[in-house]
């Protein structure tokens, strides 16, 4: 009768722990992704109204308060910016990383900043008070303790990562999870890395059934609810989409919410986002997606406005194959293309969105779908005619 008792008492305990809260941060999270658009097309005004609107129902994250802010300085709103840039010393910024934004750099000598400076020291020591330390003593010393094994083995490595990340996993249980992802905490990139690595080794012991049966892996046991008290994380407003599957999945080759890429058309001349080939019901990932807070995958341009993706030329590629004498195979062609993408890539700049941070980035993506492109490899329809 014990026995049966603290079973229902630990199944209500896992359920009202790792159920989703009253309040899920996944429509937030959805409507930042469509306010971002709005940055994306300088539209400040309209991207301020819109925060400030989803401001009355959710306590931000610092990027999305930072965002605010630049907003507020691009369109002359100072006493609205400084407000702002309060919060965001409340949320881990410090005073020497706001000059690392031309907006804020270019009030540094005003009033108003001057007087910001100095209530500064104030709202720094009120963040460092509300710092679980006792937890970033924990992910230091683990940190510490894997750069003391990284020359060892592999194996150890993955042994220390394992039982700290137990070790870690047993103190969230207790304390909850932390806001360091909400933050600009350095300690958020130290955790990440932890969890990152954590995650993957379930992955590593179920893929390779040899490795599985050596030690430590043969002694690795998932017997508790990691994953879901990430997920509850994410609900919880304690970490971003793209941070929550960043950890959860090594790769996005293997993310169920899809490999994204570029799609260059050759036909229309047009560029959008784009899923890898193993993603074939784009439907159905950009659902998953959505249930999480990731940006909609589609042939929108909202998410590509101010890429440099839309600055290369169609014309300079077609022409490229065209007069290539010398490319033989597929490969040989889209070479010509890589280069010029690459030139475009690491030559274009867009200063008036340099400042913001984006929850959905597709400017460093690196999986194209050259679509349409074997029309215009002579060459190649040769060998096809033949």
């Amino acid at each position: 009768m014990k026995y049966c008792i603290l079973i229902l008492a630990t199944t209500l305990f896992f359920n009202r722990s790792f159920s989703q809260p009253v309040v899920s941060y996944v429509d937030y999270h959805n409507k930042i992704n469509g306010i971002e658009v709005l940055l994306r097309q300088q539209k400040y005004s309209q991207a301020i109204s819109a925060y400030e609107e989803l401001r009355g129902s959710y306590s931000f994250f610092a990027k999305d308060l930072h965002n605010l802010a630049i907003c507020y300085l691009k369109t002359n709103q100072l006493d609205s910016a400084i407000s702002i840039a309060h919060q965001l010393v409340l949320h881990g910024r410090t005073l020497e990383d706001f000059s690392i934004y031309k907006e804020f750099a270019a009030i540094a000598g005003k009033d108003e900043w001057r007087a910001f400076t100095e209530a500064y020291p104030l709202l720094r020591e009120q963040y460092e008070q509300n710092l679980d330390q006792k937890f970033i003593g924990i992910i230091n010393e683990a940190i510490e303790s894997d750069q003391a094994f990284q020359k060892v083995s592999d194996a150890k490595r993955d042994s220390v990562y394992y039982y700290q990340g137990r070790m870690l996993f047993d103190y969230i249980f207790e304390n909850g999870f932390p806001d360091f992802f909400r933050d600009e905490e350095a300690a958020a990139n130290r955790l990440f890395a932890m969890l990152k690595h954590f995650f993957y080794l379930p992955k590593l012991v179920k893929d390779d059934t040899v490795l599985a049966k050596q030690k430590p892996y043969s002694n690795m046991v998932f017997d508790k609810p990691y994953a879901d008290c990430m997920l509850k994380a994410l609900h919880e407003g304690k970490l971003l989409p793209a941070t929550y599957e960043r950890i959860m999945y090594h790769t996005s080759y293997y993310s169920p919410y899809g490999l994204v890429g570029i799609c260059f058309d050759f036909d229309t001349e047009t560029v959008s986002l784009d899923f890898g080939p193993q993603n074939a019901n784009h439907n159905e990932i950009n659902e998953k997606r959505k249930s999480i807070g990731l940006a909609q995958v589609d042939s929108t341009a909202g998410n590509l406005e101010g890429t440099w993706y839309k600055q290369v030329s169609f014309k300079e590629m077609k022409e490229a194959y065209g007069k290539c004498d010398t490319c033989k195979t597929l490969k040989d062609y889209w070479k010509l293309s890589s280069q010029i993408r690459e030139r475009v890539r690491n030559s274009f700049k867009n200063e008036a969105l340099e400042s913001f941070k984006f929850s959905f980035d597709p400017d460093n993506l690196n999986n194209f779908n050259m679509k349409g492109c074997l029309n215009y490899m002579p060459n190649l329809k040769k060998q096809v005619g033949n």
